[in-house]
């Protein structure tokens, strides 16, 4: 981090490859940086926010949620697992940290539009401002990538 303080680097963002709320030395990395750049972290908010982590999140200048559905059923066929309820678990804890602290901190609920959950997009902006999130990223899914697992695999979002 000093590094790239020093190098004039003005945010970091982490992110990528896995969850980054697994590695146990995030909040230190984030306390770190917070001091001498903007900060922010995407996460699918799946795995247990602990306060230690909680409290180093408030520190960001955002956090991304990748949360790409409004309810229990649509998430599990998206994410192949039943962990909505932790998820949202997550975010309202992380949104009452913010709210408590007076925090900075933009939270954003992304959402990645797919056949899947095409029909809840207003229901998740609704259960986004409910939770307190200041952001709402909609995009769209590239059928047309060929790299992309399971490219073609369905009908496509119509227009809304």
């Amino acid at each position: 981090v000093d590094f790239l303080a020093d190098w004039g680097v003005k945010g970091l963002c982490i992110s990528g490859g896995g969850e980054p709320t697994l590695h146990k030395g995030l909040p230190e990395l984030i306390r770190a940086a917070a001091e001498k750049m903007d900060v922010c972290v995407v996460t699918n908010a799946v795995e247990h926010y602990s306060d230690e982590l909680i409290e180093a999140l408030v520190k960001c200048r955002w956090v991304a949620l990748s949360i790409d559905a409004a309810r229990p059923h649509t998430y599990k066929v998206i994410k192949g697992k039943e962990r909505f309820r932790d998820v949202i678990r997550n975010v309202a804890k992380l949104s009452r940290a913010r709210r408590q602290a007076g925090a900075g901190v933009d939270l954003c609920y992304k959402y990645l539009l797919l056949p899947e959950n095409q029909a809840e997009i207003v229901a998740a902006c609704k259960l986004a401002k409910r939770l307190g999130v200041q952001d709402f990223h909609l995009r769209p899914v590239d059928f047309d990538r060929a790299d992309l697992k399971g490219a073609q695999r369905g009908p496509r979002p119509t227009a809304i």
